[in-house]
Order: structure tokens, then sequence, then C-alpha cells
């Protein structure tokens, strides 16, 4: 396996035009996926996730989304500089995203067949028979039951899951290196919703695909990711490998992040724990308006000090994570986190 990352995101800023003035959405992102690695990017809801897998592909709508700096380079080629015409081929070719809402993202007038006989048409030089030869290989891949009989259907005709099934072939049309899968499980079912990240982990062992996993699902995180990279307002708080950053979590948002999420029954009976109320993270948000010095945590954090709220904390390695936050600044700190495997 190659030392370079397939994709390399370096001091990502994006920002949007609103009525209050300028939104900064996106502060200095920066992670990697490295090849045929899982890198899940994990935040609540407004935490800049989307906006950050829209900027590598080009697809924020501008004016009012504004690249305001950093680099995005997949295969040593930065995006982010390349016009649109050169941008093409890595859209849906080198690099397949899937979308939140399949539903929404299939185009209700054609059918599931047609449009991904169009994605593959727009990426691979075959002719008609060919295109649709590989359409329903791709179909049958992806757990279509008789995908020639399904060939025609129209995406109101399919449930949430098989249109998620048919939004990944799309992505995987033109033997995509990359998949960014944009919560790809919000909009199902709990069975469903498996059923994807199953499909997922196959592929991904399949075609030796990378994929860059955005949830808000710690659940699914810890089932699909070999990294996790955490944001919160828009800048990474915490990164490094799975197993050790959701064992033993650093950063005090990561610790409330894992503290919400409800023991399975099961677990509950063998350390024979009572019900109990789950913890909730109290405040909210930042607004993103506003340039306030400090961490942006602060105004949320349990552990908060003044140095907390006057200077911004840079990322401090303890061990193999990366965390943004003051009090992980001391050497003496890395010593209460044990050295885990990737």
């Amino acid at each position: 396996m190659s030392a370079e990352p397939l994709l390399s995101v370096r001091d990502l800023a994006v920002s949007f035009e609103g009525e209050d003035g300028r939104v900064v959405a996106v502060k200095g992102m920066s992670f990697d996926v490295p090849p045929q690695r899982a890198v899940a990017m994990v935040g609540e809801s407004g935490s800049g996730k989307s906006v950050t897998a829209h900027a590598l592909l080009g697809l924020l709508p501008s004016p009012p989304a504004h690249i305001d700096g950093g680099e995005v380079r997949f295969g040593g080629v930065d995006l982010l500089k390349l016009p649109e015409r050169k941008l093409r081929p890595y859209r849906g070719g080198k690099i397949g995203l899937v979308f939140q809402d399949p539903t929404a993202a299939l185009n209700p007038v054609y059918s599931v067949g047609a449009q991904l006989s169009e994605a593959i048409r727009l990426h691979l030089p075959l002719g008609r028979r060919a295109v649709r030869e590989r359409a329903l290989g791709l179909l049958h891949r992806v757990g279509f039951p008789e995908p020639e009989a399904r060939f025609g259907d129209y995406p109101h005709e399919l449930s949430g899951g098989m249109c998620q099934r048919a939004m990944i072939a799309i992505a995987l049309a033109a033997d995509a290196e990359l998949l960014v899968a944009d919560e790809p499980t919000s909009a199902l079912d709990m069975l469903a919703a498996a059923q994807i990240v199953a499909l997922l982990a196959d592929l991904r062992r399949e075609r030796g695909l990378s994929l860059l996993f955005i949830s808000h699902d710690l659940g699914l995180v810890a089932a699909v990711a070999d990294d996790v990279v955490v944001v919160y307002a828009g800048e990474v708080v915490e990164r490094g490998p799975a197993r050790a950053l959701l064992g033993h979590a650093q950063h005090p948002y990561t610790q409330a992040l894992l503290a919400s999420v409800p023991p399975l029954r099961r677990e509950r009976r063998r350390r024979n724990q009572p019900v109990r109320r789950l913890p909730v993270l109290a405040g909210a948000p930042p607004l993103l308006t506003r340039g306030d010095a400090g961490c942006r945590f602060a105004p949320r954090c349990r552990e908060v000090v003044a140095r907390c709220r006057e200077a911004a904390p840079p990322l401090y390695p303890v061990g193999p994570l990366e965390v943004r936050c003051f009090l992980r600044e001391q050497p003496r700190r890395a010593a209460l986190l044990p050295e885990v495997a990737p």
C-alpha cells in the first residue's frame, strides 16, 4: 500500500454569504484518506461535514458559497484549481458520491436503468450493448433482485433502500477509486441502513476502494471506519485510528458524543446496569457569523478554563490521536492514552 494518501485535504476554508453576514462553515479543515482505507467524518448536524464533501467535488453553489482557501489533492492533483471541464473525469469518475437522500438525488422522470447508463456513457467509451450489460451487472452487484426486470423502474417505484443501492451503482459506474458517502443511511430504516453499510464494506474489500464515510451515527462509524475525523463548528477537533479514538477519546466533544450513544440491552444486562437517562450536551453550536476568539467548543465544555476563551487551541499529538484541546497540551497527558494499534 502506498504511503501517499489518495485524497489529501489541507486547510480547506468555506464560507457562505448570508443575510446576517458571511458564515464561516468550514475553517482550516485538514485530513487524509489513504488508499484502500475507510475514513469516517463525524459530527452533529451543521458541523460542516456535508459542506466539506460537496466542496471536494465542486458541487457548492457559487454564490453564495465561496472556497476561501486550502487544497484538495487527489492523486497529487489539486481539484480546487481545475476548471469545470477538467474536473468532470474526477466527479463521478474517479470519485463517486453517494448522497444523503437517494429519493431526492435521483431524477424522478428517468428510470433507474437510464440514469445508471447515462453515468456509464459519460465516463467510459462503451457502445450501447456494453453500457447496458455493465449497468445490469452493477445493479446485480448492489443487490437488485432481477435487475433486467427492474431496469426500467422509476425512483418512486423503489423503496428508500433500493434507491440508495441504485445511487451506489451510479457512484461506481466508472470504477471509482474513492467513494464519498454523505450520510448514506440517514433517510433509511435500521434494517436498510445496516444492509447499506454491509454493502459498502463488501464493495471496499472487492474493489480495493477508499471510502470517506460521513455520519453522525457512531455505531455505524465503529462498524465501517479505519480512521475517524471528528468535526465541530467547521473544525477538526480530534482525529486518529478508529479503535484508539472510539475507545479512548480525548476531546470533551468526542467524549460527549460517545456518552450519548445508548448501550445495547444485552450489554446492560451483562453488566447488570439499570436503564439510565443519557447525558445531554448543553447549549448549541456557535453562530458561525461571529469571529470570536478562543475554542469554538468552549461555551459548551464542562472542562473549560480561562485560556480556552482567549485563544484557539492547535491540534496536539496524544498517542496515535491529534486533539484540539489545551487540556491535552502537556506531555504527561499522553500517558493517559494507552498505545492502541490502528
